[in-house]
């Protein structure tokens, strides 16, 4: 069995963009998942009450991006490529790009910031730890 956590941080909305440094947390769900299941997308619900007083309901679904789905976007992307060049220099110059932002991007998504969030959470003595390492080390 597998706990469910989520990582969050304020922005990404009207108010903050892109988010607001300081304000990551982690929850824990009640929730656990059997070890053949997997998060497929998170789906944010509330309802947003309008100034007349009446409540409007709103959902965002934003689906989770795997490792093997990014494997099989590039995959199919590199096959309209291998296509299109027939000098194999180019080719292999433009696989390699694509490769390189793809990759890149996805990576990216789970910035230090995230990374920071869940490693104080996995491990809660994480950051003193680092401040008995070098007490003058500036703490974000």
């Amino acid at each position: 069995m597998a706990k469910i956590k989520l990582i969050t941080m304020q922005g990404y909305g009207t108010e903050a963009n892109p988010y607001i440094g300081g304000s990551e947390k982690v929850i824990t769900l009640a929730e656990t998942l059997a070890p053949n299941e997997f998060i497929n997308a998170v789906v944010m619900f509330d309802f947003d009450e309008d100034p007349d007083g009446s409540r409007q309901a709103s959902d965002d679904m934003d689906p989770v991006v795997r490792t093997s789905h990014i494997n099989n976007l590039v995959a199919r992307v590199l096959k309209h490529i291998d296509a299109t060049f027939a000098d194999k220099v180019q080719r292999k110059a433009m696989r390699d790009l694509l490769m390189s932002e793809c990759w890149g991007w996805y990576t990216g998504l789970t910035s230090d910031t995230v990374r920071e969030a869940w490693r104080k959470d996995k491990f809660p003595k994480y950051a003193a730890a680092f401040d008995e390492i070098d007490p003058a080390r500036e703490v974000k």
